[in-house]
């Protein structure tokens, strides 16, 4: 019996099919939505999934796909719903088998799916089809001999699809290249290509022996040489720019003068004459053109003279086109900067995404010994990182933007005059050490070092997040999973430097956290600059009943990294007898609609796991409204009064309350200097506390 085939369509010609289809009208994606369409036609299953060959040929890479019926499969059964689910997730690549070139079934990420081969005349393979979820293992001959039709006519149709649209990207990024160019004379480099051209063609036309093009830098401070010719050794690093006391003078009154002041400094370099051109720019002098002769003999004339004004104007034009080009990148850079903020937006989990990025990428460069200029590169990149996938329209072919953002990203800014660590690390931010990763398959050394920092610093942001699908992982686990990915997915000198800056942090005092909060979540300035933690900045966040830990992924501090690094250090040092353990005991009695916690002895940092853990086991057990009896409690400080503060937002979340009651004097001052007294519920005894629950 047949597995596959649609009876009604038996008959499709699909080679009449992709013939007159005008696939040079369209882009690959409408191309492929053709080639699905004649599949569904051809083939009784609900998903497809394009996969084509690596440039290494060792696996194959999420192309397409198309699941445009798989609504109507997950309507009918709870199962189905679960088949739906899995089937949604494609693998974005799979390692080649085999198997891969043969019309078979196949198991892939846990379903059963068809491998339809593309072979190009029958014989190159480029990639597969995978169709599913399979009804029937069995195909008959008759159904492999259509499907081999189809294998070679669409194999033959990706491929020209493929060509075509590389040589479009192709076109279109030499189209783009050629327009900025255009508008790039304004960059640092042909800056000083053009004033080295004007200067050679100064020395030609006036037979000048030697000269120098100097301009001062960003800061109009400073007078550099930016291009020189034939100049005696040490004459440009000794030479005195300075309008006021240097080799010129120079006055607003007379703006268009410059008269040499220091004779001796040129008499020293036998310098017998010399014509030197103010840079002038609304009454500021930018710079110096100057020329010189070492022959007595040789005295410059008045066509010297007006060479040299005609080229100081044409600097002065390249000059201002420079300033704008570069508030142009600026603009353009904090615009991407911007995006990337918003799409951090998209959910609280990912709020501060690029920003915590940015700030672990430079920590690890800065362990690294990298240079300040490298370090603000790296830091750079990682705000913009994911910037690529706001340059994608929102497709059903979601994985297409994940997969694709880094080269986007790249595009988006290798066109401006920047430093080229940035844009790589852009692009190869998802490549892994062992040639794994996404869009180019890079592995090791192809991978620049700034890609490789950027990688596990997304990676760290990540997982120390919490997302609907987990809770961030602790320190101890994400030093455990380093190591697993250790020269696999990072390379091991960054999974080194790394562990060294988070040991580093596990080891400050009790006193300290791993990181404030706000630093350590990006500093998102919407969620941070309105958070009292923030605001005051206050070592122990959690000691803070208004902080807003929800806007960025945190819905108690049970949730939060930096809580439970802390929380994990405390407890280390219990177990190793660094700290010395205070005596405290907790009972619970039960009561109608409410628990009475008493608590006895003194709370510190000590016993901040214990009460943690004791409070958050009732809240977690339902006994979300407690009474909390500190009538036995001698002593408290703000790290036990902390962990009250979590525990109160914690039972705030599951709709309950913590009241407070008994406290003593000495106990009661500390909670009115800490200002806690403003947000908590203070009651005189239990009784009172117990009432209206």
């Amino acid at each position: 019996m047949g597995l596959i085939l649609k009876k009604e369509n038996k008959g499709l010609d699909i080679w009449r099919e992709m013939a007159t289809y005008p696939f040079y009208k369209y882009d690959s994606i409408q191309g492929y939505k053709f080639i699905f369409s004649l599949l569904e036609k051809k083939v009784d299953e609900f998903c497809f999934y394009l996969y084509l060959l690596s440039e290494n040929k060792e696996k194959l890479v999420l192309e397409s796909t198309n699941m445009s019926e798989i609504e109507d499969l997950s309507e009918k059964s709870a199962q189905n719903k679960e088949l739906l689910e899995i089937y949604q997730q494609p693998e974005s690549s799979i390692k080649l088998r085999e198997s891969h070139r043969q019309i078979i079934p196949v198991k892939e990420w846990g379903g059963e799916l068809l491998n339809i081969p593309l072979l190009i005349n029958g014989e190159e393979f480029i990639g597969t089809i995978l169709c599913g979820p399979l009804k029937n293992e069995k195909i008959s001959g008759k159904e492999k001999k259509e499907l081999e039709k189809f294998s070679v006519a669409a194999a033959s149709a990706i491929s020209n699809l493929k060509r075509t649209s590389d040589l479009l990207a192709e076109i279109q990024k030499l189209d783009s290249s050629a327009e900025v160019r255009k508008r790039m004379l304004g960059s640092a480099l042909e800056v000083n290509r053009f004033v080295d051209l004007l200067l050679d063609l100064a020395l030609t036309a006036t037979k000048a022996e030697a000269g120098f093009v100097a301009i001062t830098d960003s800061s109009e401070k400073n007078m550099t040489v930016r291009a020189h010719k034939n100049l005696p050794d040490g004459f440009a690093e000794k030479m005195n720019l300075n309008s006021q006391n240097g080799m010129f003078e120079w006055s607003e009154e007379d703006s268009e003068v410059l008269i040499l002041s220091d004779y001796d400094f040129v008499a020293e370099y036998k310098v017998k004459s010399i014509l030197a051109v103010p840079l002038v720019e609304k009454k500021k002098l930018i710079g110096v053109f100057a020329l010189m002769s070492f022959d007595a003999s040789e005295m410059f004339s008045e066509f010297s003279l007006s060479v040299l004004t005609n080229f100081t104007e044409q600097i002065k034009l390249v000059l201002n086109n420079t300033k704008l080009f570069e508030n142009f990148t600026t603009r353009y850079f904090d615009t991407l900067v911007a995006m990337s903020r918003a799409y951090d937006h998209r959910s609280p989990f990912t709020t501060g995404h690029s920003g915590q990025v940015s700030n672990v990428a430079a920590e690890i460069a800065y362990q690294m010994k990298f240079s300040a200029e490298e370090i603000k590169n790296i830091s750079q990149a990682g705000l913009i990182h994911d910037v690529g996938m706001c340059g994608v329209v929102e497709i059903t072919d979601g994985f297409q933007a994940d997969y694709n953002h880094p080269e986007i990203g790249a595009s988006m800014i290798e066109v401006l005059p920047i430093s080229k660590d940035i844009i790589e690390a852009v692009r190869t931010h998802h490549e892994w050490n062992d040639g794994w990763g996404f869009p180019n398959g890079l592995k090791g050394d192809e991978i620049p070092m700034s890609g490789r920092i950027l990688a596990i610093a997304d990676y760290f942001a990540d997982i120390t997040s919490n997302s609907k699908a987990r809770k961030a992982f602790s320190l101890k686990k994400v030093l455990e999973d380093l190591e697993l990915r250790r020269e696999k997915q990072f390379d091991e000198k960054v999974v080194e430097e790394l562990i060294k800056i988070l040991e580093k942090k596990q080891n400050k005092k009790i006193e300290e956290t791993f990181d404030f909060c706000w630093k350590f979540k990006g500093e998102p300035e919407d969620v941070c600059e309105n958070c009292p933690a923030f605001q005051q900045k206050n070592v122990y966040c959690w000691g803070f009943p208004g902080v807003l830990c929800e806007k960025h992924g945190d819905n108690s501090c049970d949730d939060c990294f930096i809580f439970n690094e802390w929380i994990e250090r405390v407890e280390t040092l219990i177990q190793t007898d660094k700290i010395e353990v205070k005596n405290m005991e907790h009972k619970v009695l039960k009561k109608d609609g409410f628990a009475v916690v008493q608590l006895s002895g003194e709370i510190d940092v000590s016993v901040a796991p214990q009460l943690r853990n004791a409070l958050k086991e009732l809240i977690d057990s339902g006994t979300v409204n407690l009474v909390v009896d500190l009538s036995e409690v001698a002593f408290i400080d703000s790290s036990g009064l902390g962990i009250f503060v979590v525990a109160y937002k914690l039972a705030k979340t599951k709709e309950g309350t913590i009241r407070f009651a008994a406290a003593r004097p000495e106990v009661l001052k500390v909670i009115k200097l800490t200002r806690l007294d403003k947000h908590l519920q203070l009651f005189e005894t239990v009784e009172q506390a117990g009432t209206d629950f």
